[in-house]
């Protein structure tokens, strides 16, 4: 009951504050906007702020910019999902109810959690806002779970069982996660361009000429992803 109705008390502290900044959008929101903002719901306002997130950034995302946006008060957005901290706790829970596996195709067992794999990697590259603020909200694990059971199930299809299983499982998460580190760091398809440049250096006739050429080139990340995936599911899958 207490904790309840510190809660309650947060809220409306919050919704005093806002309305002591800003009397003049107070005002108008008794007026034309009422409707709209009867017609609120926490389910808009969440998809809203999951919007500005992707295309602007965590940082982007203040409580009056999306009050703006949505045409309503910001009492109301605290009257429906709460603070802050609680906005961004729910745009990542709306964000990892959203990454539940694709169709999974291939028709052979490594194909098919080369796909999953594929995936896991394209989420994270395609909404790095969206992860890197799962991560800051302590909440990586939650977003991965989806996606992570459909990785389990394929190993499981494809008849892996026990320890094996289970340390198949560790191997393709930790390479799907070291690339998404290291394109994160880099940038996707951008090179490290010292690297390329000490390469394109040395002349060692003791290394093969095609490690050579590849070491002075930019990297092609999704090349080397399904290399580096086909290589190791082939492996863990083998008899």
């Amino acid at each position: 009951m207490d904790a309840a109705l510190r809660q309650r008390h947060r809220v409306v502290s919050a919704m005093l504050e806002a309305m002591s900044a800003s009397p003049s959008r107070s005002r108008a929101a008794r007026s034309p906007a009422a409707p709209r903002r009867a017609g609120m719901t926490r389910e808009r306002i969440v998809d809203a702020a999951l919007a500005v997130v992707e295309a602007d950034g965590v940082d982007q995302l203040s409580m009056r910019k999306l009050a703006a946006e949505l045409g309503i008060a910001p009492t109301s957005i605290y009257w429906h999902v709460g603070g802050r901290e609680e906005l961004l706790d729910a745009v990542v829970e709306r964000f990892s109810s959203q990454l539940v596996a694709g169709a999974i195709r291939g028709r052979t067992p490594a194909t098919r959690v080369i796909a999953v794999a594929r995936q896991f990697r394209d989420d994270a590259t395609e909404h790095p806002e969206l992860t890197a603020l799962a991560h800051e909200r302590g909440l990586g694990a939650t977003v991965a779970l989806p996606l992570q059971l459909a990785l389990a199930r394929e190993l499981t299809r494809a008849g892996l069982r026990g320890r094996r299983a289970g340390r198949a499982m560790r191997s393709i998460l930790f390479t799907i996660g070291g690339f998404i580190l290291l394109e994160s760091r880099l940038g996707h398809g951008s090179p490290d361009r010292g690297s390329v440049s000490l390469w394109r250096d040395v002349d060692d006739p003791s290394i093969d000429r095609g490690v050579l050429d590849e070491m002075r080139r930019t990297a092609d990340f999704d090349r080397v992803f399904d290399d580096t995936l086909g290589a190791l599911v082939a492996s863990l899958l083998a008899a």
